[in-house]
């Protein structure tokens, strides 16, 4: 069943939502280059670049990489929630749909759970577990 596979990778598919991410994260970068840089062409490579070397420590188990995507992709669904008018153009429309689904990614069990198996690997005490939780 469709639902089944969905709900396996949501919570055990982290290599496949990690480069589900990437993917996006390019179709990001050619949707913002067909639309025209807002902020210009040097700043669009340089957050792209920037994402993508998150994703790529976030892939290596980087904990401050995931919380830094995490809040920088939130900022991100936060300006296009709050700083388009009414009624909203389809530019803008599909900036928001391809930034809330990475964010929606990257908060996902399965990614989470790759980040922490990660750490145990490296042998850091499990934060969560001495804490009581």
């Amino acid at each position: 069943m469709p639902g089944e596979r969905v709900w396996m990778l949501w919570r055990y598919g982290a290599p496949e939502l990690i480069i589900s991410c990437l993917g996006l994260e390019l179709v990001l970068l050619a949707y913002q280059l067909y639309l025209g840089p807002a902020a210009g062409l040097r700043a669009l490579i340089f957050w792209t670049a920037l994402e993508m070397f998150l994703l790529w420590r976030i892939w290596r188990g980087g904990k401050v990489a995931w919380v830094v995507l995490v809040l920088l992709d939130a900022a991100a669904v936060g300006v296009l929630v709050l700083g388009q008018a009414w009624p909203w153009d389809w530019s803008g429309t599909g900036l928001l749909a391809i930034v809330a689904a990475q964010l929606i990614m990257l908060v996902s069990p399965a990614v989470r759970h790759h980040l922490q198996a990660r750490a145990r690997a490296r042998g850091e005490p499990d934060r969560q577990a001495a804490a009581g939780g």
